[in-house]
Order: C-alpha cells, then sequence, then structure tokens
C-alpha cells in the first residue's frame, strides 16, 4: 500500500514539473527508503513477538503472556474457565492458522485469554487438552 501510495505521488510530481527530473530520483529513492524501513522494523517486531510469546499450564492454571514493548500475562484459574472456542479472522484465514480463545467471568479474559497462530490441528489438540484439564480440575474440588 505504502509503494502503490508513493509511485502515486512521485507520478503527481512528475505531471507538475518535467523538469526536475533530479527531485523525482531523490524523492523515489527516499520513498524507496521509507517503505524499506517500515518492513524491516515490522519484520523485526514480529520476531520478538514470536520470540516473547509464552503459554503454559499446569493442573489448576493457564498462563499466557505475550507482548515487545507492552508485556501482558493473564493467568486463569481452570476451575474459572467457562468456554474455550477455535476461531478465524481473515489474516488467519489467509495464513491457514487459528486462535484459540478462554472465556472466564471476567471482561480481561476477552482481551488478553488466547492463544494466537496455532494449527488447526494444533488447535483442536490444545482445545481437547484443556477441557481434559478443566473436568480433572473441576472434579477436585468436589
Amino acid at each position: 500500500i505504502l509503494t502503490l501510495l508513493g509511485w502515486a505521488v512521485i507520478q503527481y510530481v512528475i505531471g507538475i514539473d518535467d523538469k526536475n527530473s533530479t527531485n523525482i530520483g531523490i524523492l523515489a529513492i527516499c520513498w524507496f527508503i521509507v517503505v524499506l524501513l517500515i518492513s524491516l522494523s515490522s519484520m523485526i517486531y514480529e520476531t520478538l513477538f514470536f520470540l516473547t510469546y509464552h503459554y503454559d499450564m499446569d493442573e489448576s492454571t493457564l498462563t499466557i503472556r505475550k507482548g515487545v514493548l507492552i508485556k501482558r500475562e493473564v493467568t486463569l484459574p481452570l476451575v474459572q474457565i467457562t468456554d474455550v472456542y477455535v476461531d478465524q479472522d481473515i489474516p488467519d484465514f489467509i495464513l491457514g492458522i487459528y486462535d484459540v480463545h478462554f472465556s472466564t467471568p471476567t471482561v480481561q479474559s476477552f482481551l488478553h485469554a488466547h492463544i494466537d497462530g496455532v494449527s488447526r490441528k494444533g488447535a483442536a489438540l490444545l482445545k481437547q487438552t484443556v477441557l481434559d484439564k478443566i473436568q480433572k480440575a473441576r472434579s477436585k474440588l468436589k
């Protein structure tokens, strides 16, 4: 999108002033550098996000930790999880990945209690594993 926008601006400037072709070349190079820096920054951020993404489950809790600049961690008691569901948005569909969401009676679970970017098989396995652990944790309370 940035590249197309840049080329549209360059074509507009070329149409206004054909005599300044040197300035157009400099403008094109600057635009290319800006697009390159934004692309590299995005790649670095996504790599760091992947490296800092962590989730773990023991007999009583599910912990999800993620974030590069702003770190977020949510720890959910398994007995409070009311729903586990799998979904996809449009980018997930394009990439062939799924998100696994965990609902609790709190609003925070809606915002933070999900695991992103899981394969179809992994999402199904994760969902079943969590449901089994929830059942086991609830049976210990009885």
